[in-house]
């Protein structure tokens, strides 16, 4: 049984990194289209709602762990900050059941994009060209507010009210990265 286990595990580690070492080169279509900004989310693979999530959780925070040069990690946080924005376009797609669940992963991306802001401040303090990292996060925060509008336009009550603040949040992560650019 534990071999049979130890063999799924290897599995889903091996699909799973090369979905995430080559997601922004094939994004998969979402079920919702935002044609106006020309970023690509990338296909978010098991989602929030799948009792095995904790196990891509894990393998990502182990990649996390062993990237040491601020700007990969910074590439890597907003991989993830991608995916779970992604993920949340696609469990909005499953219903009203799953918006709360959504309106987290949405912010449990925009966490992820704040490391990378944080991560790309300190490479540019250590004197790192952070030029197309910080053009990268300013069309991701872009694509994540015109994403985030097309959920609130769905949504109602506290869900909305939540989704509304990730939106100012997104925004705020823009004028950031718009700051580190023009430095």
């Amino acid at each position: 049984m534990k071999k049979i286990l130890l063999l799924l595990l290897l599995i889903l580690f091996s699909f799973s990194v090369t979905k995430t070492a080559f997601a922004q080169d094939n994004p998969s279509p979402s079920p919702v289209s935002y044609p106006s900004v020309d970023y690509p989310l990338p296909y978010p693979g098991i989602l929030p709602d799948n009792p095995l999530y904790f196990i891509k959780a894990l393998r990502d925070n182990v990649y996390s762990f062993f990237i040491s040069d601020p700007l990969k990690k910074a590439q890597f946080d907003l991989l993830m900050s991608d995916v779970r924005v992604n993920a949340a376009v696609y469990l909005f797609a499953k219903g009203e059941s799953k918006y709360s669940l959504a309106e987290t992963t949405v912010s449990k991306g925009e966490n992820y994009f704040y490391n990378s802001l944080q991560l790309v401040q300190g490479g540019k303090q250590q004197g790192m060209d952070v030029g197309d990292t910080t053009s990268k996060l300013i069309t991701a925060s872009k694509k994540y507010q015109e994403v985030i509008t097309g959920l609130i336009a769905k949504s109602s009550g506290d869900v909305k009210d939540r989704l509304t603040a990730d939106l100012q949040r997104a925004k705020d992560f823009e004028k950031t990265a718009e700051g580190l650019k023009s430095r």
